[in-house]
């Protein structure tokens, strides 16, 4: 459950998943706007930890 993780454990999901998100605009030859969709996959990520 995500409440029983620590804050370290939560930051590493949250860097693993902005480093994917990265890696997908790279091998997308950056074809589209990746503040975009790093704020739109972020919002969404934190949402399930701040339930």
């Amino acid at each position: 459950m995500v409440r029983d993780m620590p804050a370290e454990k939560i930051t590493e999901y949250l860097f693993i998943a902005a480093r994917g998100v990265t890696y997908d605009w790279c091998l997308n030859d950056g074809g589209y706007d990746l503040e975009k969709a790093m704020r739109a996959y972020m919002g969404r990520l934190l949402k399930v930890f701040l339930q």
